[in-house]
């Protein structure tokens, strides 16, 4: 399982969005389960007031997920989970995949020091690999490593079975 977590830059200041990231494996599908929790940062003395329902989107690998926030903020220091969302994401036929992640929320409120409209974050991760697996055979008297991935056509793809020839004739590892 890996994990992270991004940050856009301060806005006056205080404010500024983090999405914080997980990501498990699923090595029988070639594919993790990514998970976006997108927050409000408030830092030192910030304080924020809003209680009308705020627009934001998540966007995992390119998929795009429109929201809005209706619990409102009346606070200051904090952390506030503003939006959770989870997607399959393919990896590559290497096993590897990286994946980006962007996050904007439109807080459009005055404050004493000016206006803020959108706060946004953004940036790609490297998730953990997907493993290409071995089986063991034996052939000519002694174990060695199969693959139970094969290259075919420029890409690995998961082998159904192994068919070793092994003395003569071919028989399906187990």
């Amino acid at each position: 399982m890996a994990s992270g977590t991004i940050t856009g830059s301060y806005t006056r200041t205080y404010y500024r969005i983090e999405i914080e990231w997980t990501s498990t494996p699923d090595v029988d599908n070639n594919r993790s389960s990514v998970t976006a929790r997108v927050y409000l940062r408030i830092r030192d003395s910030g304080r924020l007031n809003f209680s009308a329902n705020k627009n934001g989107n998540t966007t995992i690998n390119g998929s795009s997920s429109n929201w809005s926030y209706g619990s409102g903020v009346n606070g200051g220091a904090g952390r506030y989970l503003l939006h959770t969302r989870t997607i399959n994401v393919s990896h590559d036929s290497d096993g590897k995949k990286r994946c980006r992640f962007d996050a904007w929320f439109d807080v459009n409120v005055t404050l004493s020091s000016g206006w803020m409209g959108r706060l946004s974050a953004g940036g790609t991760v490297d998730l953990d690999d997907i493993p290409r697996g071995v089986n063991w055979i034996r052939a000519s008297g002694s174990w060695r490593k199969g693959q139970n991935w094969i290259r075919a056509s420029g890409s690995w793809r998961k082998a159904i079975a192994v068919w070793v020839r092994a003395g003569g004739s071919w028989r399906r590892s187990k």
